[in-house]
């Protein structure tokens, strides 16, 4: 597998700044775990140089950009996190003076992009240690991804969970 393959089907881009770069993969699972890490490890500055030389070509290789409204839900959670952040250190202070709230809420975006907001779903479960949990998120996240219907890939996902507790109940 080239490196040009490998980043197409890994969905590889990069992230962070000169120096200080990050190879991340929206579909890591789509080779073997010990190709992947091999690839990551042995080959990270010429999979870097590539990913970037590609974004440059325009060849798009982040199939989750095309979900509509996923960035800018992250973009307002992290305003959110920043307000909160800040807020308790005022308090803490007791430095009482007015902080401005974000405009926009992450449930008005989640309810504007609810693609997006399945995504996202998706995407935590996978974050799960309970392999069950894991592997229902995953293949919700990946079917997201195909363009699949949201919300009946949420409903799947949860009721193969449910099956996957009571199977496992009395484990």
């Amino acid at each position: 597998m080239t490196i040009r393959e490998f980043i197409q089907t890994c969905g590889v881009y990069i992230t962070g700044t000169k120096g200080k770069e990050s190879i991340k993969a929206t579909n890591s699972g789509a080779v073997p775990m010990n190709v992947y890490i091999g690839f990551v490890r042995d080959q990270r500055d010429r999979v870097i140089a590539e990913a970037k030389a590609m974004a440059t070509e325009g060849v798009e290789t982040k199939p989750v950009e095309k979900i509509e409204g996923l960035e800018e839900i992250k973009r307002v959670s992290n305003e959110w996190a920043r307000y909160h952040h800040e807020y308790n250190r005022r308090f803490e202070a007791e430095d009482y003076r007015a902080l401005a709230k974000p405009e926009t809420t992450v449930e008005e975006l989640k309810n504007k992009y609810p693609r997006a907001a399945a995504y996202l779903k998706a995407q935590s479960w996978t974050y799960s240690d309970n392999v069950g949990k894991y592997g229902a998120g995953k293949a919700a996240l990946e079917r997201i991804i195909a363009g699949e219907d949201h919300e009946q890939v949420l409903a799947e996902m949860e009721t193969e969970w449910s099956e996957d507790t009571q199977d496992r109940m009395w484990d």
